[in-house]
């Protein structure tokens, strides 16, 4: 499936690679467990559990991170790349 992002969570994306970057150099590692993730969304979209209805996470164990999506007809839409442990719920307004 085809794989979009909403606007803002390219920003997350690219902010946290960054500050992982600045930080202890592993930008480019974080780069690859996000893109890692996003393959095995793309392979099994329904394989990871809802969170809120009809919203799925996919968890990124070594940074903490969760990849949050819906399925929206026949394409992947990437709501959020959030640490887990700061505000659980901030991209619900997203998904109108």
């Amino acid at each position: 499936m085809k794989i979009i992002f909403h606007e803002l969570a390219r920003g997350e994306f690219r902010n946290a690679a960054i500050y992982y970057d600045d930080q202890a150099g592993l930008g480019d590692d974080f780069i690859e467990e996000i893109n890692h993730g996003l393959q095995q969304i793309s392979k099994h979209h329904k394989a990871w559990p809802t969170i809120y209805p009809d919203t799925r996470a996919y968890q990124i164990k070594r940074f903490g991170f969760r990849i949050i999506y819906c399925i929206d007809d026949s394409e992947i839409v990437v709501l959020a790349i959030c640490h887990c442990a700061r505000r659980p719920l901030y991209w619900i307004d997203r998904l109108k």
